[in-house]
């Protein structure tokens, strides 16, 4: 069946199989002692450029950090809700201390209209690239009928502030996912880049591909023969659904963030959902990788997180700074800002 007679049966199918997937039981998440200090993170507001929006709900990207694995900066998605839609830029922020302290660093990507990036325009991944560094994008298709983050951009720089669009972008589609969505239970839409990793020579990207409205997520991985520009072809899901934990997979959801390299291991920060439609998702894991290509849980998971006033914090954008250290973006289960939160202490078990 071809992928737009798929996309017809879009909303039957997925309220089926979602349906079928919540109730799958597999083992449950060994909790580990935990002894972490929670604090909201101090970031002054960033300005956006263009218009007068004010870059509320940011949300963490990405870390970029010195050749000691140290945190020097990273990026942050700002989004806005308005009248015609979504816009999402990208801004930067710096770091003298390893993470204990941020400060603004302006936008370095604004929204940008055009066909395949609509008014999403936010920095995804980044990493080193000869003398500069390259960083990939995701982009909103506006010729798509069905709602997703569909494409991947890469742009390049020698500042970290000053950015220029490869002129194939976008250089990943959905088109280019081969049959990753094929057990899904609707056709993929949308695609991020998570993270890329050079391996014996050959360009590797976690990615994440996601179904109508979000309503199925997985992480996959992808590879590049030729450099960063691609072709990139995909490699394979990076996690095996029948050894993870129920809370994982609770909301069909599956999800990796930005990773790092720890000693031998990459570890990544694992959630199972984004909004208030998905159940104890205020919370996450740490996933682990001895080859990048498969991903495993490590039997760790954080406790609910909640705000003073006892209402719910849905663990979004979340990354690893360095061992027993985190940053969580949080939310209100509508969708409102619940601020930038840093973990930090003993996490038995995962290092």
């Amino acid at each position: 069946m071809n992928r737009t007679a798929r996309i017809a049966g879009v909303t039957l199918l997925c309220m089926a199989c979602i349906g079928l997937a919540a109730v799958s039981v597999v083992n449950a998440l060994a909790q580990k002692p935990l002894n972490v200090h929670i604090e909201p993170v101090i970031l002054r507001q960033v300005a956006v450029a263009g218009d007068a929006h004010t870059g509320h709900r940011r949300r963490p990207q990405a870390v970029i950090r010195n050749e000691a694995g140290e945190p020097v900066a990273m990026l942050l998605s700002l989004r806005e809700d308005r009248d015609d839609g979504v816009s999402i830029s990208t801004a930067i922020a710096w770091t003298d201390d390893a993470g204990e302290t941020w400060r603004d660093g302006g936008t370095i990507l604004d929204r940008i209209t055009g066909v395949w990036q609509g008014d999403r325009a936010f920095g995804k991944a980044i990493t080193p690239d000869g003398d500069g560094w390259a960083m990939m994008s995701c982009g909103n298709d506006e010729t798509g009928q069905t709602p997703g983050i569909r494409s991947v951009g890469l742009w390049r720089s020698d500042d970290l502030l000053s950015w220029t669009p490869h002129p194939s972008n976008p250089i990943i589609t959905v088109d280019d996912l081969g049959d990753l969505d094929a057990d899904m239970p609707t056709p993929a839409v949308g695609v991020y880049a998570q993270h890329m990793q050079l391996i014996d020579g050959v360009w590797h990207m976690l990615i994440t591909l996601r179904g109508d409205h979000a309503r199925w997520t997985r992480s996959a991985v992808m590879r590049s023969d030729h450099g960063l520009e691609g072709p990139w072809r995909p490699v394979g899901l990076a996690v095996d659904e029948s050894t993870v934990s129920r809370w994982w997979r609770l909301n069909d959801n599956l999800l990796l963030s930005d990773a790092v390299r720890i000693g031998s291991r990459w570890y990544a920060i694992a959630r199972n959902g984004v909004g208030a439609r998905h159940q104890q998702n205020d919370r996450f894991a740490i996933a682990v990788s001895d080859d990048y290509l498969t991903w495993r849980e490590t039997g760790w998971q954080s406790r609910p997180m909640m705000r003073s006033n006892g209402s719910p914090i849905v663990a979004a954008n979340t990354v690893i700074l360095a061992p027993g250290r985190i940053l969580v973006s949080g939310r209100g289960n509508w969708g409102q800002d619940a601020g930038m939160y840093r973990y930090t202490g003993e996490i038995d078990g995962v290092w």
